[in-house]
């Protein structure tokens, strides 16, 4: 059925299928498939975004839909008073709703805003994340049990918000081994880090917060990450987040000059950051140390990338020595708050 018309027009609503979109979690699994021209498909980090300014993630229906900000309101209520076009292809439901009544239909009372600066503003990738095959995958690794409700959360919307905040976002100084491929880090501004660039804030139910967690590996003693605040600009106001990010020291990669590397695909204002690359680009680069300096012969970057994911001991050397040849040191001070206790996030909570 079509439901009552609000104030727009049922045709001006960008929403897109969630197949539109492909995570870089699923990137192994992807180039062992060719594209027409045979070569291998990939979905590079940090992935296709959202292309207007706000949205929500459903995966139940498997849309992205068009979130359209109030823009009479202020702060949160320009949030949770916007509207989407609500489309179910199974039931044949399609209706306009506000966020707050759509919310109240998915049973979700509160919202926890986190700051998603690389692939984690791809609504693939964060689908993904919240799936029973990565849910299996967290308790294996990290000996966790999660709850029954902590499993509906791959249910559960996500709300996306775009947004910019201060400092830039940088290739860290190793590759992962999941997906084999180098991730992101948010430095603060500095002299060589100065400038603003593109973040979202992604929010969450009570119920994802340990997954997402998980899916940062936050719960690893070894852990590159520390959960800590960020204040970005976003159309709904200034807004404190939970971001992934480092606190004191961070560690980021370098070319072969010693410079940091910004990722090319977010987007950056004013950056004083040289050197800006696709991720293929920086594992090709990758590659070519390799090869120079480890004894390996890799023609291509799939070559490269199937022996890092097949072998541990080797993905092990690889980024021992990009850490020790290829990144730098970053002192970052107290620019970013620690938060100690990642489980005591109630404070954070938007009420619906």
């Amino acid at each position: 059925m079509e439901g009552n018309v609000g104030p727009y027009q049922l045709d001006t609503y960008h929403n897109v299928s969630l197949s539109t979109y492909t995570a870089p979690r699923a990137d192994p699994e992807l180039r062992r498939t060719t594209g027409p021209d045979g070569s291998p498909n990939h979905s590079w980090y940090p992935g296709p975004k959202y292309s207007d300014d706000a949205c929500v993630v459903d995966p139940e229906t498997e849309m992205v839909y068009e979130l359209k900000l109030d823009k009479d309101k202020e702060g949160v209520e320009r949030l949770l008073n916007g509207m989407i076009l609500y489309e179910d292809a199974r039931s044949g439901r399609r209706e306009e709703l506000t966020l707050r009544n759509y919310l109240g239909e998915k049973g979700v009372d509160n919202l926890l805003p986190f700051l998603g600066y690389g692939s984690n503003r791809n609504p693939a990738q964060m689908v993904d994340k919240f799936s029973e095959k990565s849910f299996s995958k967290y308790e294996e690794l990290f000996d966790i049990k999660l709850t029954p409700d902590e499993h509906r959360a791959a249910q559960d919307p996500i709300v996306m918000v775009k947004g910019k905040g201060p400092g830039n976002v940088v290739y860290i100084n190793r590759v992962s081994h999941n997906y084999q491929q180098p991730f992101a880090l948010y430095v603060p501004p500095s002299k060589e880090t100065a400038g603003e660039a593109e973040a979202w804030v992604t929010f969450i139910t009570d119920r994802q917060v340990r997954p997402l967690h998980a899916s940062e590996n936050l719960y690893n003693p070894d852990s590159h990450y520390d959960l800590v605040k960020m204040a970005v600009e976003t159309p709904v106001g200034k807004m404190e987040a939970l971001a992934y990010g480092q606190v004191g020291t961070t560690h980021v990669l370098t070319n072969d000059k010693g410079e940091p590397v910004r990722l090319s695909a977010i987007d950056s204002y004013g950056s004083t950051i040289t050197d800006e690359r696709e991720t293929p680009e920086v594992i090709d680069m990758i590659r070519g140390w390799v090869n120079k300096d480890l004894g390996t012969s890799y023609s291509t970057i799939e070559e490269f990338q199937n022996d890092f994911e097949k072998d541990k001991d080797f993905a092990n050397r690889v980024n021992a020595y990009i850490a020790k040849k290829h990144s730098r040191d970053i002192e970052i001070a107290d620019a970013f708050e620690k938060v100690e206790d990642p489980g005591a996030l109630s404070a954070w909570s938007i009420a619906r």
